[in-house]
């Protein structure tokens, strides 16, 4: 199963004081590719040194670094295509207000072809749909 990550789900993977994050580990490791963008490291980045410092902030992606060379994480590359389709998911979504990177897991999620999101950002994936032929989002760990 390939699953792209967001940015809350990869938070709870690597927070281990997270509620969430057992459930989350459990169902990541089930998975046998986790693709991430790299506008969701970015953002992982800002958040952890904002809610613990630059330290724990650079700890994280060096350990999704290291995951990479492992081959356990795919980095999705970065292309205009994305983001424009992006932009596109935004407008259409308006009254969820979604961010860049949320609008960018479903792009990246339609170029890898599943319905897979490790996420806990369960309001704004439930209302969304997929851009290729499923009906739903699949959000790990929830519908696992």
């Amino acid at each position: 199963m390939i699953a792209v990550a967001d940015t809350s789900g990869l938070l709870a993977l690597f927070n281990r004081s997270d509620p969430e994050h057992a459930r989350t580990r459990a169902a990541a490791d089930a998975c046998g590719l986790i693709v991430v963008s790299p506008l969701a490291i970015t953002e992982i980045h800002h958040v952890a040194t904002v809610r613990a410092d630059r330290r724990t902030a650079d700890a994280i992606v060096r350990t999704i670094a290291n995951r990479v060379e492992e081959t356990r994480i795919a980095l999705a590359p970065a292309s205009s295509r994305q983001l424009l389709t992006a932009l596109a998911i935004r407008r259409n979504y308006a009254a969820l207000d979604l961010d860049l990177v949320d609008a960018v897991t479903v792009a990246v999620a339609a170029e890898y072809r599943t319905n897979d999101v490790l996420t806990l950002d369960r309001r704004d994936f439930r209302a969304m749909r997929p851009l290729t032929d499923h009906p739903a989002f699949r959000l790990i760990p929830d519908d696992r």
